[in-house]
């Protein structure tokens, strides 16, 4: 949450609570308002020239108003307002409301971190809260991009409370202990990365109803 600190200066648990108290803020958005926030994010990050330093080109490309509305609405079955309300999806007997699953847990890859936005955008276009293990490579650029959410205003959000559901820690890669936390915290892990990076996160406990989404070597 825009602050280094080491994940042994502070208790997984805490900042796990900390995130859960914001799924209903991020639960009450309305789709319209995260899209408009997310292009406005976009057109930032072209206006401050980091895409041009950080390699945002499909990152702005995929977060336009445009695209992501097209995108929810492939993935949502044609309609993205399924994410606010109860909608009619051409079905006989059914009114139909996507509900998030709650509390995303990501580990990041070290030499693409930047890849890692897409999925975190996504988690809160989704209204689910995100808590990132990021790689100590990557973390301070995910940091000066991050922060970017604390100068966006638009209508209906301010930044600084939509960053407040996202918390971003590193961990050693040898730190079982805290990794298997993270991990057991997750109603979804996402995790980007090689075969080996993989295999580690793969085999980290979970609660039962955890899934996994894995875009490991060649296809991310």
């Amino acid at each position: 949450e825009g602050t280094k600190k080491k994940l042994t200066d502070f208790n997984i648990s805490e900042v796990v609570e900390r995130l859960n108290k914001r799924r209903e803020y991020l639960h009450n958005l309305d789709s319209d308002s995260l899209i408009d926030f997310f292009e406005k994010l976009a057109q930032t990050y072209k206006k401050e020239k980091l895409d041009k330093k950080y390699n945002l080109k499909n990152v702005i490309d995929f977060f336009s108003k445009e695209n992501l509305r097209e995108s929810l609405s492939v993935s949502l079955r044609g309609n993205y307002k399924v994410l606010d309300e109860f909608v009619d999806l051409k079905s006989n007997s059914y009114l139909f409301h996507a509900q998030p699953r709650g509390i995303i847990v990501q580990w990041l890859s070290g030499n693409v971190s930047i890849l890692g936005l897409f999925s975190i955008f996504s988690a809160i276009l989704t209204k689910n809260v995100c808590l990132v293990k990021a790689s100590s490579r990557g973390y301070q650029d995910l940091v000066s991009l991050l922060a970017v959410f604390n100068f966006i205003k638009t209508e209906k959000i301010d930044g600084k409370d939509l960053a407040k559901c996202i918390a971003l820690v590193l961990v050693d890669r040898n730190d079982k202990k805290s990794q298997e936390e993270l991990s057991m915290s997750a109603d979804i892990r996402i995790a980007w990365g090689g075969k080996e990076a993989m295999d580690t996160i793969i085999n980290l406990k979970k609660r039962y109803y955890c899934e996994d989404i894995i875009f490991g070597p060649k296809y991310s």
